[in-house]
C-alpha cells in the first residue's frame, strides 16, 4: 500500500525532487504516482517540469513494445548482437536535467514492465548508455480498481521504485488549482457547491463521459472559448462531464442569472442576499471571489471594498 496523498501535496513533493536534481545535480529515487483517472498526474508532472524549465520527456509506456524500451537487437558488421538506442533516450541525453516521464505504465503489457526495470533502477537501457545524473525517473498508472485498462504492476518493478504516493480526490486542491489557473467560475462555484461531483468514476461501460478535474477543466475551456446558449451548454456539459453531472451543473448555472450587477456594487449600490438559496449563495461567492481578483490584478482599487 503507497501512501495516500492529495494533487497539491504530490506535486509539491514531486518539486522537492525534482529540486535536488536540478540544483544539486543527483537523481533521487524514481517517484510513481497512482490514483484514478483524470485527476492530474499527468498535468503536476509537466507543470514541475515547466517551472523548473527542464525536459519532460514523456513515453506512452502502454502504447510500445519492449524493443522500444530497451532497443531493437541487430548485428553490427561484425556479426554481433547489440541493440540501438531508442529515440526517445537520445533525447534525455542531449540535456543534463530533466524528467524522464512513463505514463500510463499500469496499462502496459507484463512484458514492456519488465523491459523498464532496467531504465527505472539502473537508469539505462540496453546497450548501456545512462541518463545524466540530474535526470528524474518519474512514473504514473490508473489502479487496478477503478477499471480502466490497467493491471496490478508486480511486485518486482514497484519495489524499484523508491516512493509510491496515490493521489485521491481533495475537492479543496482541485478548486484552488481552478482558481488559480482561471477556470470558469461556473464551474467552480459548482464544484464548491456539489463536490460529490468533483469525481465520480462511471457506473457502467457505456458511460463514456463522467466528471473528473480532467473532464472539468475541459468543460471550462468550452465554457471560456465558446459563445453558447443554453442548449449548446447542455449539450456540451454532458459530453464532457455525462448526464447526471451535467444535469445539476445546468441547475446550477441558472442562478447566475440572479447575480448582482457588480459594477453598480462597486459605487455602493446594495444588494440582500437571500440565504434561503443556498446554490445562489454559492454563485454570489463565487463570482464574487473572481471579481475582486479582477480587480486586484488591474490594480482597481477604487470601489473594492464595496464589494
Amino acid at each position: 500500500m503507497s501512501a495516500v496523498t492529495d494533487i497539491t501535496t504530490s506535486k509539491n513533493l514531486l518539486h522537492k525532487h525534482v529540486k535536488r536534481a536540478v540544483n544539486n545535480n543527483e537523481h533521487p529515487s524514481p517517484l510513481f504516482l497512482h490514483s484514478a483517472p483524470g485527476l492530474g498526474k499527468s498535468s503536476i508532472v509537466k507543470q514541475v517540469g515547466e517551472e523548473f524549465n527542464i525536459p519532460v520527456v514523456d513515453i506512452r509506456v502502454s502504447a510500445m513494445d519492449p524493443a522500444e524500451v530497451q532497443g531493437i537487437p541487430h548485428l553490427n558488421d561484425n556479426g554481433e548482437m547489440v541493440y540501438s538506442t531508442p529515440e526517445w533516450f537520445k533525447e534525455c541525453m542531449n540535456h543534463s536535467h530533466g524528467i524522464l516521464f512513463l505514463d500510463e505504465i499500469s496499462n502496459a503489457p507484463s512484458a514492456v514492465q519488465g523491459a523498464a526495470y532496467r531504465i527505472v533502477l539502473d537508469r539505462e537501457v540496453q546497450n548501456g548508455n545512462k541518463l545524466p545524473e540530474g535526470w528524474l525517473v518519474v512514473a504514473a498508472g490508473n489502479r487496478a480498481e477503478d477499471k480502466s485498462g490497467a493491471k496490478n504492476i508486480s511486485t518486482a518493478l514497484a519495489n524499484r521504485f523508491g516512493l509510491h504516493l496515490t493521489v485521491e480526490v481533495d475537492k479543496d486542491s482541485v478548486t484552488q488549482f481552478a482558481v488559480s489557473n482561471d477556470w470558469d467560475e461556473r464551474v467552480v462555484g459548482f464544484l464548491e457547491f456539489k463536490p460529490d461531483f468533483v469525481h465520480k468514476m462511471p457506473q457502467t461501460p457505456a458511460d463514456t463521459s463522467y466528471p473528473t478535474p480532467r473532464s472539468w477543466h475541459a468543460l471550462s475551456n468550452h465554457l471560456r472559448a465558446d459563445d453558447l446558449n443554453e442548449k449548446e451548454m447542455s449539450i456540451v456539459s454532458q459530453g464532457c462531464v455525462g448526464e447526471e453531472a451535467s444535469h445539476q451543473f445546468m441547475s446550477y448555472v441558472k442562478h447566475y442569472a440572479e447575480l448582482p450587477n457588480w459594477d453598480t456594487i462597486r459605487k455602493g449600490e446594495k444588494y440582500k442576499v437571500n440565504t434561503d438559496n443556498l446554490g445562489l449563495c454559492f454563485a454570489i461567492t463565487t463570482s464574487l471571489v473572481y471579481e475582486v481578483r479582477k480587480d486586484l490584478d488591474n490594480d482597481n482599487n477604487e470601489y473594492i471594498s464595496n464589494l
